[in-house]
């Protein structure tokens, strides 16, 4: 799903300092230059790996924004920031209808929210000052030290970038285990089957195992999945203390073999399917629903059936399926 023009929207009014600032430090930024408190509340860290709770929570009325600290990471910088845009949107009069009038108004809200703080945390005169072709794992490292996102973020943002179908992709060094993979696809055949994907482990002999910290190398080399699949990749990665980012590239850009080499990857064949929802003509690849034969939307995830079934309700008093708007205190007409 694209947010491009509500990003705009939102951050529009933003003055060029104030944009800037936010980059350098956004707690500072939304303290000083908004007048909202801030407070790191570690219990929000503690339930965060079961999925039931998100890094951050808003008292907007009270303008107050909570986050779990992370002091070996970026990551409160991104819950900050996504926080804040919580707080643009309640200002803008336009965003707040928009988002009302989505199918799930509170799915697509976070989903724009989390749009907003990345563009807020990496402008794109940041992320082009920071990222050349071709793209060099030194480079997304880099990026992250020019801004206060975290290396996930900037991985994501970089993987925007890239011109052939590969990924961006965090190894753990001390688990080698992949912790992040922002996928670039195929334009027209899809993703790949075969990609390091996160909980993978790095497989046994790869020259990425053997890297230390400080170091930096670009190489022919593959990726072999947990089922035992493995395709070719130009690899290029460079360590850090505590992680290994790699690029990964079907094509190679950058140079390698003296010849044209041609990899050829098996893609993950998906139908493809157009349809008319959320306001636009949509195009996606999947498999549609089994009822109504219908793609599912990127933006609000439904088919025609569910779309259909989340504007109908049953009457509070005889039970018969009735459209929403046609329901008086919960009652359908025959027994309002």
């Amino acid at each position: 799903m694209k947010f491009d023009k509500l990003v705009k929207v939102a951050v529009g009014d933003l003055a060029p300092d104030v944009r800037e600032s936010f980059v350098l430090d956004p707690i500072r930024t939304v303290e000083e230059c908004f007048k909202l408190s801030t407070r790191a509340v570690d219990h929000l860290g503690d339930v965060r790996g079961d999925g039931g709770a998100c890094d951050g929570m808003s008292y907007l009325d009270h303008g107050v924004l909570l986050y779990a600290p992370s002091p070996y990471s970026n990551r409160q910088n991104f819950t900050v920031a996504h926080e804040f845009a919580h707080w643009l949107i309640e200002h803008n009069d336009f965003l707040i209808g928009w988002v009302a009038d989505q199918d799930k108004p509170e799915r697509i809200l976070e989903s724009l929210c989390d749009a907003i703080a990345q563009v807020l945390l990496l402008p794109d005169d940041l992320i082009d000052s920071a990222i050349s072709h071709p793209i060099r794992a030194a480079q997304v490292v880099e990026l992250q030290t020019q801004s206060s996102a975290g290396l996930p973020v900037c991985a994501i943002a970089a993987a925007t970038r890239l011109r052939s179908p590969g990924a961006i992709v965090l190894i753990d060094r001390k688990t080698m285990q992949v912790t992040s993979s922002s996928v670039h696809p195929d334009a027209d055949k899809g993703w790949p089957t075969v990609i390091p994907w996160p909980g993978e482990t790095v497989p046994s002999g790869h020259f990425l195992a053997s890297m230390v910290e400080e170091t930096h190398d670009t190489r022919h080399s593959s990726w072999r999945n947990k089922w035992g699949r493995s395709e070719d990749y130009f690899v290029d990665a460079v360590a850090t203390e505590r992680l290994i980012c790699a690029v990964f590239s079907a094509d190679d850009i950058w140079g390698l073999s003296a010849l044209p080499y041609l990899v050829d990857h098996q893609y993950v064949v998906r139908p493809k399917g157009a349809f008319q929802c959320c306001g636009e003509w949509r195009e996606v690849r999947g498999y549609p629903c089994p009822r109504c034969g219908q793609g599912f939307c990127p933006l609000c995830g439904n088919c025609k059936c569910t779309k259909v079934a989340s504007t109908e309700q049953k009457c509070s008093q005889c039970f018969t399926i009735t459209p929403a708007h046609l329901l008086t205190d919960g009652r359908c007409e025959m027994c309002a």
